[in-house]
């Protein structure tokens, strides 16, 4: 069974920019949509165009919010110290949903 309102459609390649009609679905629209989330995966949008793109800035942002907040909390610890932290706790945040 179908769910129109978990689906959308979206559109990708030449004629990206045209204005096409909704398809309905049981009575209901199924919209257009310029972006949307990858089956669920924070952060990660797959953005129509001309070609395949995907847009990661919210997680990005959300890495360099933890990095900052790591660095700043923690001037008087040794460098090492604070580089190791670093390794561990932030590259997590960027490969997270890779594996979908």
């Amino acid at each position: 069974m179908f769910n129109p309102s978990e689906s959308c459609l979206f559109k990708l390649g030449k004629g990206d920019q045209e204005v096409l009609p909704n398809l309905r679905l049981n009575d209901t629209d199924i919209l257009w949509l310029d972006r949307f989330k990858y089956l669920g995966v924070t952060g990660v949008y797959l953005v129509t165009g001309r070609s395949f793109n995907i847009d990661i800035s919210v997680i990005m942002q959300k890495f360099y919010a933890a990095a900052n907040a790591m660095l700043s909390h923690s001037k008087t610890v040794n460098e090492v110290t604070r580089l190791h932290s670093l390794e561990s706790f932030t590259p997590p945040m960027l490969t997270y949903g890779l594996n979908k």
